[in-house]
């Protein structure tokens, strides 16, 4: 799934995508329900919330990977 969007990465939006961050509220949510997971007590709905973003991290994160690399290529010798 990452390849074929990696593959229409182009240096300025790769260079956009390293400097993407998660919004302050957002970040507060994630922080909120990472300590709730790891004191155990999330609620269901919490949880299935919490395994969604956790998923959508790790794709950013991938994504972010490729575009960083493709950076470092396009860097002059």
């Amino acid at each position: 799934m990452i390849e074929p969007l990696s593959g229409i990465l182009n240096e300025e939006s790769a260079r956009r995508l390293v400097a993407l961050k998660p919004e302050p509220a957002l970040q507060a949510r994630v922080d909120y329900l990472a300590e709730k997971c790891s004191e155990g007590t999330l609620t269901p709905d919490e949880r299935e919330d919490y395994s969604r973003c956790v998923s959508f991290g790790t794709f950013i994160a991938l994504l972010n990977s490729k575009a960083r690399l493709l950076l470092k290529k396009s860097e002059p010798a």
